[in-house]
């Protein structure tokens, strides 16, 4: 239905008025000034005027002009006649026809669009004036930038430990170095030959979280370097000196109260403190940085001196060194320890089949009948197999003594060595305030805050007064809440007053 339409039913009916029109139907006048300015009438009240007008023009007019007139605009509408509010038609018939209309939905916001770009002009001009105000504060707060000398280590971490096998039955060994996480490549005559080993104890991958421990940040940090700063003191002493430095340096209205760490706590309360400066993830820069790069890993160190970053470098890389070295050792022990235990057990069977075989030949002179020869072929195979695994782990237990006497592998091969930077770099410590996205973001904050008001108070200029009145009591039921939860003395009181 359109609006002159609706116009010319109302007005036949005594009602003149769009205030009328609005009170008549229940719902508010900025309701009504949308329908004319869309010139549509949403179907639920389109519903509502044929059934409580309808009657009322048929008493008016004998000649049944108004009903042909409202029966012309909806002819596709059911033939049956509602005589009276009571036989309205339920309420899905109306849910049917409610479609979305996206101009409904941006009519609020077309309406609001001044109060949307006054909203989102004075947030931005509120972002830009905070940030000339931090970089004016942070111009005049002679705070000097922060310089790092940082240096860096290429190395190559072996994956494992190697065992070569021998003879034929290095795939016996195979299987049972397998079950430590050993790969044993095969001998020349025996099996392939195998892909190149990997400790899980000694993986690249485990570093970085070694970097992260309190027992090497206590070992570290307990360590003596010479610096031309503070001389010879502990790494923990430097970072300590370093902090306070930082903590007690003049702001722009005037000296603060100095700030000093506690000494008196212990190494291990100062180092579970101020650990964190080893490996800082959260501003990534930590003294200390451990990174994958294909095959290679790289270890960076920054200082507050070229030469502390040199020194900090090796003292890592031999913490590095000591722990795969650690590590290597555990595996081959495990490993030597399982081949110990299992040669000991092959080595019992193995004596009682040659016992075996010494009796039967001793009962036996000549081996002239078919289950003698089955008998005396049985305890040859078995002792030949029985041999061959003896041997098989007897090799590889001299293998493991002699890597753990002599190779010792894996071991940490440096490919660039740590070098003294040639000059520092220059950190500027920047507040959030003082980025350029800051403005950005509380435009979008202001655009965003705007564009929800303008939405509610379109909805809430289209709501009927029955809606209304229940949103007041969500209000008010929330207030209650509230002040229920935050004022709770307030309420023992007036508990107790009555």
């Amino acid at each position: 239905m359109r609006f002159t339409d609706l116009i010319n039913i109302m007005s036949s009916n005594g009602v003149n008025s769009l205030a009328e029109i609005a009170r008549e139907l229940k719902v508010s006048p900025q309701s009504v000034s949308n329908w004319k300015a869309r010139d549509h009438i949403p179907y639920k009240y389109v519903l509502e005027v044929q059934n409580r007008f309808e009657v009322v023009s048929n008493g008016h007019s004998s000649d049944g002009k108004d009903n042909i007139k409202i029966n012309k605009d909806f002819p596709v509408e059911s033939s049956h006649t509602y005589n009276s509010v009571e036989e309205l038609p339920p309420p899905f018939l109306n849910e049917e026809k409610s479609d979305f209309s996206l101009a409904d939905f941006l009519m609020p916001i077309a309406q609001n669009l001044r109060y949307i770009v006054k909203c989102t002009t004075f947030m931005t001009s509120f972002g830009i004036l905070i940030f000339l105000i931090s970089t004016l504060l942070s111009f005049f707060s002679q705070e000097e930038p922060e310089t790092i000398y940082v240096t860096s280590a290429k190395i190559v971490i072996p994956g494992g430990i190697s065992i070569p096998g021998g003879g034929s039955g290095g795939g016996g060994a195979s299987g049972i170095l397998g079950k430590l996480g050993i790969n044993v490549p095969g001998g020349g005559g025996g099996g392939g030959g195998g892909q190149a080993p990997t400790s899980t104890l000694t993986s690249p991958k485990l570093y970085p979280e070694f970097l992260r421990t309190r027992s090497f940040a206590k070992r570290l940090l307990s360590k003596k370097f010479q610096t031309m700063k503070y001389g010879e003191q502990s790494l923990l002493e430097i970072v300590l000196r370093e902090k306070e430095e930082k903590l007690n340096e003049p702001g722009i209205f005037g000296s603060k109260e100095k700030v000093a760490f506690d000494r008196s706590q212990g190494l291990d309360t100062l180092v579970m403190q101020h650990m964190e400066v080893l490996s800082d993830t959260s501003t990534g820069m930590g003294m200390i940085q451990f990174s994958q790069e294909g095959p290679f890993q790289t270890i960076t160190t920054r200082a507050i001196e070229p030469q502390l970053a040199v020194e900090i470098a090796y003292v890592v890389l031999d913490e590095l060194q000591a722990f795969t070295e650690y590590f290597t050792r555990v595996d081959l022990d495990k490993t030597q320890n399982f081949i110990e235990q299992r040669l000991e057990v092959v080595q019992g069977e193995y004596e009682s089949l040659e016992e075996e075989m010494k009796k039967f030949r001793e009962t036996n002179r000549q081996v002239t009948s078919p289950a003698l020869m089955l008998q005396q072929e049985r305890l040859t195979r078995d002792l030949g197999i029985y041999k061959g695994i003896y041997t098989t782990l007897y090799q590889n237990l001299e293998q493991v003594k002699i890597q753990k006497e002599y190779e010792f592998a894996p071991t940490i091969e440096i490919l660039d060595y740590p070098i003294a930077p040639l000059g520092p770099d220059i950190i500027r410590q920047t507040s959030t305030t003082q980025n350029p996205i800051f403005i950005l973001l509380l435009g979008i904050v202001g655009f965003g805050f705007a564009v929800v008001v303008s939405l509610a108070k379109g909805y809430f200029a289209t709501v009927d007064g029955d809606e209304k009145i229940r949103l007041k009591g969500v209000v008010e039921e929330a207030k209650q809440t509230l002040n229920s939860i935050f004022k709770p003395g307030k309420k023992i009181k007036n508990q107790r007053a009555l």
